[in-house]
């Protein structure tokens, strides 16, 4: 009882650890200060992602030189996020001075069409109305079909009078 009682007021608790890790690679092909934009970008939408963002600013201070090739970043006791960059390789410059990607290759595809992100949010909230009440109508029709069936099953138990 005592036990419990300096739990409940968190005496008895011990701090929990978790740790996060980055396996480091001195020779890439990318440097940190080519990843860190593209985290800060991406930290904005998604919390999990901003830990991750912090890590790496975190040990850059030490490993500016290294690139990390694998992070693994706890966002609860016993989950992880996992970034890794597999199989990479730098595309060769052009003479522009941008990458070797095709011409077009970032074009929007035949049949998509381009949409402001507002745009896109309002339709999908729609959607999702649409959908929220199509399901409750489904589950309003099961309950009157339910009332419907057991009155008939009463009225034919019933007791006639002849």
């Amino acid at each position: 009882m005592e036990r419990a009682r300096k739990k409940k007021e968190g005496k008895d608790e011990k701090p929990r650890r978790v740790t996060a890790r980055c396996w480091l690679a001195d020779e890439f092909p990318m440097s940190v200060d080519d990843l860190l934009p593209i985290l800060d970008v991406m930290s904005h939408a998604n919390k999990h992602l901003n830990k991750a963002n912090r890590l790496i600013q975190y040990w850059r201070k030490d490993h500016g030189a290294s690139f990390p090739v694998k992070v693994l970043v706890p966002i609860a006791m016993t989950v992880y996020v996992v970034m890794r960059f597999k199989d990479f390789a730098r595309l060769p410059a052009t003479d522009d001075g941008l990458s070797g990607l095709p011409p077009g290759h970032f074009d929007i595809p035949a049949g998509f069409v381009l949409k402001s992100l507002d745009q896109a949010l309002k339709e999908a909230e729609e959607e999702e109305k649409a959908r929220a009440k199509a399901k409750a109508e489904r589950e309003r029709s099961k309950r009157t079909d339910k009332r419907s069936s057991s009155r008939l099953k009463a009225d034919d138990d019933g007791d006639s009078f002849d």
